[in-house]
């Protein structure tokens, strides 16, 4: 009886194709948008993500797949994300309220990619206020050139 049910659980946690791939790729954009919220000030738990990466290729590689192929899911994932956030800093072209709302989107869009992972994968990042806080003293940084005389 205990073998059957432990047959049925395993049977249960092979991972498809599809399954791989999406995780796979989940990881990848996560460890993407992870650095940029680093990098911003927010707290990041870097440790919770490699935990969640080295869980996944184990249940892939047991499910079947190769490492190569948990790899290149990953890769997947963390490619779309770096094309989809292209948060390349605008250049200053003589127009300073330009440049203040063009950083200020920016900004504003970043915040928001990491309040949508911290929502989206519970203990990757906390303490979204502080985040948040230093992230403002980042974009007052770059903008203050501008309130040089």
């Amino acid at each position: 009886m205990i073998g059957l049910a432990l047959a049925a659980a395993l049977a249960a946690q092979d991972m498809t194709r599809d399954d791989l791939i999406a995780e796979g790729e989940a990881v990848g954009r996560s460890s993407v948008a992870m650095g940029l919220c680093g990098r911003l000030g927010y707290t990041v738990y870097q440790s919770t993500g490699e935990g969640w990466a080295a869980d996944f290729g184990e249940r892939a590689i047991a499910s079947g797949w190769s490492e190569d192929v948990a790899l290149a899911a990953i890769r997947m994932g963390a490619q779309a994300e770096t094309a989809e956030l292209n948060f390349d800093a605008p250049e200053h072209r003589g127009d300073d309220a330009a440049f203040r709302a063009e950083v200020g989107a920016l900004f504003g869009q970043m915040k928001a990619r990491c309040h949508r992972l911290a929502a989206e994968h519970a203990g990757l990042i906390s303490n979204l206020e502080r985040g948040d806080r230093n992230a403002d003293a980042e974009m007052a940084i770059l903008l203050s050139p501008l309130d040089q005389p």
